[in-house]
């Protein structure tokens, strides 16, 4: 015999049903919310922060890189056909 599929209905909790109209937002405190943005935004500066000094750190490690390269990697990584010039 196959077996029949029971649809399964989430029954609604009893603090879902009575707050259909209230947000997150209008329960937390002012005061609170005003904390979690000032937060959200430091770290989102932080992270930028970070971002940026990475970069320049990489920028700096390629040019001393760049700076240090011997002559046959120099010659390697031209892009000029030497054949052209016989």
């Amino acid at each position: 015999m196959a077996k029949q599929k029971r649809e399964r209905k989430p029954a609604p909790s009893g603090a879902q049903a009575n707050d259909q109209g209230v947000s997150l937002r209008d329960r937390i405190d002012k005061d609170a919310l005003e904390k979690l943005k000032e937060a959200s935004r430091t770290m989102r500066e932080a992270e930028e922060k970070r971002k940026a000094e990475e970069r320049e750190k990489r920028i700096a490690e390629q040019k001393v890189k760049e700076k240090n390269k011997s002559f046959e990697e120099l010659l390697a990584e031209s892009n000029l056909d030497w054949k052209k010039f016989k």
